[in-house]
C-alpha cells in the first residue's frame, strides 16, 4: 500500500488518508476545506458586527434628527423641546446661534436666533426648512393665516438629490402672536405632493423663553 508521512505527527499513514489516525489532523484538501470554512465563519462575524454597529449609529442620527411629533407627548412639552435647544458661539464672526429642534426626518424644520455680539448687538429670527422639492424649486410660502413669508433659499446635492434649504424670517413678535396656535405654512408652487411645515405652539413657548434669556 503507497503512504506518505503526515506533516503534523510524521508518522507513515496510507496515502489516500484524509485525516491522520495518529494525530487526527486533516491532511491535503480536507484541511484547505476546514481552512476555507472557518474563514467564512470569521467573515460572517465581521459582517455582523459591521452590520450592527451601522444600524446603532443610524438609530443615534435618526433620535438626533426625529421628528419630535412621532411621539404626541413631546410637541406638548415646552421643558422637553427648550432641552435640546442647542446654543452656538462664534468669537470670529461675534455671533450667537440658538437651534431648536428638527421637526421632521426628511422634510425637516427648526426655529433659529441669532445674537451678534458687536456695537449694534443685533438680533434677528427665522424658520429654517430642508426639503427636496424634485424637478422644480419652491419660491414663496404662505401661512395658515394668508400672509406671505419672506424667504430665501440656497440649494446643495445630496446623493444625486436637489436639496433645497429655505430661509424664513420672522420676528419675535409673530412668533408671540403664534405662540398658542403654532405656525402651519405652505411652500409654493406646489408640486406632485403637497408640503406643509408646522411648528407646535410648545416649541415656539419654549423657543421665546429660551432665547429672552440670550437676548436679555
Amino acid at each position: 500500500m503507497e503512504s506518505k508521512i503526515c506533516p503534523y505527527c510524521k508518522m507513515t499513514i496510507p496515502k489516500r488518508a484524509t485525516k491522520c489516525p495518529y494525530c487526527q489532523e486533516r491532511i491535503g484538501f480536507a484541511n484547505e476545506m476546514v481552512k476555507f470554512g472557518n474563514a467564512l465563519i470569521w467573515l460572517g462575524i465581521f459582517i455582523f458586527i459591521f452590520l450592527l454597529i451601522f444600524c446603532l449609529l443610524g438609530c443615534i442620527s435618526i433620535e438626533e434628527t426625529s421628528n419630535i411629533s412621532y411621539d404626541p407627548r413631546r410637541l406638548t412639552d415646552p421643558n422637553w423641546i427648550a432641552a435640546r435647544i442647542t446654543t452656538e458661539r462664534d468669537d470670529y464672526k461675534k455671533l450667537i446661534t440658538i437651534s431648536g429642534p428638527w421637526v421632521g426626518y426628511i422634510y425637516k424644520i427648526q426655529l433659529r436666533a441669532y445674537k451678534r455680539y458687536d456695537k449694534d448687538n443685533y438680533f434677528s429670527y427665522d424658520l429654517y426648512i430642508i426639503t427636496y422639492p424634485g424637478s422644480w424649486t419652491y419660491e414663496y410660502a404662505y401661512d395658515s393665516d394668508g400672509k406671505k413669508l419672506w424667504m430665501t433659499s440656497q440649494f446643495d446635492i445630496v446623493a444625486g438629490d436637489i436639496r433645497q434649504h429655505i430661509f424664513i424670517d420672522v420676528n419675535r413678535k409673530y412668533l408671540e402672536n403664534h405662540s398658542s396656535s403654532g405656525i402651519r405654512l405652505k411652500l409654493y408652487p406646489e408640486g406632485w405632493r403637497e408640503e406643509i411645515h408646522f411648528i407646535p405652539p410648545a416649541y415656539i413657548q419654549a423657543f421665546l423663553s429660551v432665547t429672552e434669556d440670550v437676548q436679555n
